[in-house]
């Protein structure tokens, strides 16, 4: 994690919200609903689509889940460019 502050979302961190955003908007779902079946507010979704928050593993799972998308597609494959 090279540049990267402890805590601190990185380059990758932000594609990943990007992911999620065009996927959540693909699927036409709001960030309240997509809030609730993950079990967070839609502010913690915005958070994390605006690479605001880190996403951590299990709920990047649980938002793949929840948008019927593999978790892999959510994760950016060269996120130095993605941001």
């Amino acid at each position: 994690m090279s540049g990267a502050q402890k805590g601190k979302p990185s380059v990758a961190d932000q594609a990943a919200g990007i992911l999620v955003k065009e996927a959540r908007i693909a699927q036409g779902l709001s960030q309240s609903t997509l809030g609730a079946w993950v079990g967070v507010s839609h502010v913690q979704i915005r958070k994390y689509e605006d690479g605001e928050n880190r996403m951590s593993v299990g709920r990047l799972c649980q938002i793949a889940d929840a948008l019927g998308v593999p978790a892999a597609d959510l994760i950016p494959s060269r996120p130095q460019e993605a941001a």
